[in-house]
């Protein structure tokens, strides 16, 4: 039944967005211009929130401050800044989501939920430029990490199923996404979610069943 499956229905279902990675970032004393770029990043201005970041980040390293949360934070969101922006592709954007993953390890430290967020948006990144098994398993890890983090029944680990639906669909692994989806749904249901995200995730897996001719699911 798999076989009649196309993939390329199931990746176009699968990366309606599950998550925005610069949510609930700290507050603190942080300045006005990380702020400001979050916002832009927020609102789809992604251009304009790239520029504020490099530039941000750039002053923050020349004042030797290069290794500090508000510069870690800082380069979340320019990765989002450029995956959102359809830069994926783009020469130095995995070095720049790598460059983020390693400085986050550095400021966070390996059980942290921005190192999680870290490896979250170069999974993205690499997935977007094909490489579906180094996605998949950055995302095994990160769901592994937030659920040591969060709990096993989380939000954060109902996001991560979903993101981990798209490169088991991409590699034709469907039975393992539709089992992401399905617990996916199942902890929005029990946390009471009925936000766009779990609309997304209700879509994608009806979207599945009926590749795969479960209609009586779909």
């Amino acid at each position: 039944m798999e076989s009649r499956l196309d993939p390329r229905g199931l990746v176009v279902a699968f990366l309606l967005p599950a998550l925005a990675l610069t949510a609930g970032l700290s507050r603190g004393a942080e300045d006005d211009s990380l702020e400001t770029m979050r916002r832009l990043v927020a609102d789809g201005a992604y251009a304009q929130g790239e520029t504020l970041a490099r530039r941000y980040i750039e002053q923050e390293e020349q004042a030797g401050r290069g290794e500090t949360t508000n510069v870690a934070e800082a380069t979340l969101v320019l990765v989002e800044a450029l995956w959102r922006g359809g830069k994926e592709r783009a020469p130095g954007t995995r070095e720049a989501a790598e460059r983020c993953v390693e400085l986050c390890r550095r400021v966070y430290g390996e059980e942290h939920p921005k190192y999680a967020t870290s490896l979250t948006a170069l999974a993205i990144v690499l997935r977007r430029n094909d490489d579906v098994e180094g996605a998949k398993a950055l995302t095994y890890r990160v769901l592994a990490l937030r659920e040591k983090i969060f709990g096993p029944r989380s939000i954060e680990v109902a996001q991560t199923l979903s993101n981990l639906a798209a490169p088991e669909g991409m590699s034709g692994n469907f039975s393992a996404a539709r089992a992401a989806l399905e617990r996916a749904s199942s902890i929005c249901e029990e946390l009471g979610a009925r936000d766009e995200f779990f609309s997304n995730v209700l879509y994608n897996l009806g979207f599945l069943n009926e590749q795969l001719g479960d209609y009586a699911t779909s």
